[in-house]
């Protein structure tokens, strides 16, 4: 009987077997990434459809009588039948835990909603800011070390602190050919308005920028069909 593999070894093995097949290319047509970064998250972080009201509802609170999705303009706000006041708000008159007269008012009930979005957008926002452990990949024969306190936006902050901007003016030649260039991307003519029949400037992209985009768009098809089949 074979030895078990463990699953922390298992994982880092297919880790990188798809960081080799996605960054390193075959050797022969699709050549190595020199900026290229793959990190992965082992265990799933479980995201409700709750936890992103802050995006559909604004961060202003909202007090809730019940969650109906299907009547929505019923299920938010003080209660506006004539058969009770704000009173009937405190009420779960259908069973759908509403505010089960428990005292509090729809103004309290708004501000902890309020105060749950922020803190649901925050945890977010920490999800997608956090850089994933790459303790113990290997890559060019350097072992890549994580810092818990790392985040996206940190690294990017410490790159523009660091940053130096070279400013130099171009001479009259070089202005001229940069003109050049960019008048070959580009192409104004007069149009006529179909409404105000004033003749207008319209700018459009060239035959030359057309073109590349078409070869972009050909290349990019047959690449991920390409790579597509290798990791298959």
């Amino acid at each position: 009987m074979t030895d078990m593999v463990a699953p922390e070894v298992l994982l880092d093995r297919i880790l990188g077997k798809v960081s080799d097949v996605l960054l390193n290319g075959d050797g022969e047509v699709v050549p190595r990434s020199d900026d290229h970064f793959l990190a992965f998250q082992a265990v799933g972080t479980p995201i409700m459809p709750d936890d992103f009201t802050y995006a559909s509802e604004g961060f202003g609170g909202v007090s809730r009588r019940n969650v109906d999705v299907d009547n929505l303009d019923r299920a938010v706000g003080p209660q506006e039948s004539g058969e009770g006041s704000q009173h009937d708000d405190m009420e779960d008159t259908d069973g759908n835990g509403g505010n089960s007269g428990n005292g509090v008012s729809a103004e309290e009930l708004a501000a902890q909603d309020a105060r749950i979005k922020y803190m649901r957008a925050e945890s977010f926002y920490a999800l997608t800011d956090r850089v994933p452990d790459v303790s113990g990949i290997i890559e060019d024969q350097r072992l890549n070390n994580w810092n818990p306190e790392l985040s996206i936006s940190s690294v990017y902050s410490k790159a523009l602190q660091n940053s130096q901007v070279y400013d130099v003016q171009p001479d009259e030649e070089t202005i001229a050919k940069i003109e050049r260039w960019r008048g070959l991307l580009e192409v104004t003519e007069e149009r006529e308005n179909i409404v105000t029949g004033d003749m207008e400037e319209i700018t459009r992209p060239s035959a030359l920028k057309n073109a590349y985009f078409e070869k972009q768009l050909a290349y990019l098809t047959v690449a991920q069909e390409y790579n597509t089949a290798r990791i298959s």
